[in-house]
């Protein structure tokens, strides 16, 4: 992609690493938000199960790659489980929520991890996961939080995912309209 679009590359990256943040950030508030310590384990075991599974798909790992179809089944069951046991174990006045956050978090995840793609099909992943995303997250935390104070602490980290979507949306309209950037 040369010298022309070296400014362009560093943005969209720039704003991966942002989006990322924001989704790390949102799901240190989540664990705030439940107050419950078997929701905020099975949260963190979900969590940490898809950041290994994104990060060893985005590092290009042998085993992960060769075997892309039974390990997406075999996270996916896992995280279902995890779902299904945590609420179970859960109480019932807060089992929405903890369904809502522990969605929104997959989503998010899931969004973050297609964000750079050239694809058309991941990329429609991301944008509507983004969107879907945004919408949870706007229910729960406007929903669910009576003072200012913890209105803005919950949806700031959503304005971080905001300026990290703007930027790699941005940056790869840019290349497109140079010539230098295609979806496949």
């Amino acid at each position: 992609m040369g010298i022309i679009a070296k400014r362009q590359i560093i943005i969209r990256f720039t704003g991966a690493i942002i989006f990322l943040l924001g989704v790390i950030f949102t799901i240190i508030i989540d664990l705030f938000l439940l107050e419950n310590i078997f929701s905020n384990i099975t949260l963190l075991l979900i969590v940490v199960i898809l950041f290994l599974f994104s990060f060893s798909i985005k590092l290009d790992l042998a085993f992960t790659r060769r075997h892309i179809l039974l390990n997406s089944i075999v996270v996916s069951s896992i995280c279902l489980l995890l779902l299904i046991f945590g609420s179970i174990f859960i109480q019932s006045h807060i089992l929405v929520i903890f369904l809502l956050i522990s969605v929104s978090n997959i989503i998010a995840i899931i969004s973050w991890h297609f964000s750079l793609s050239l694809y058309k099909k991941k990329k429609i992943i991301f944008a509507g996961g983004f969107l879907i995303y945004v919408l949870i997250s706007l229910l729960l935390r406007i929903g669910l939080s009576p003072i200012y104070s913890r209105l803005f602490v919950g949806i700031l980290p959503l304005f971080l995912m905001i300026i990290g979507v703007m930027c790699i949306l941005v940056s790869e309209r840019l290349m497109m309209k140079k010539g230098i950037l295609k979806y496949i």
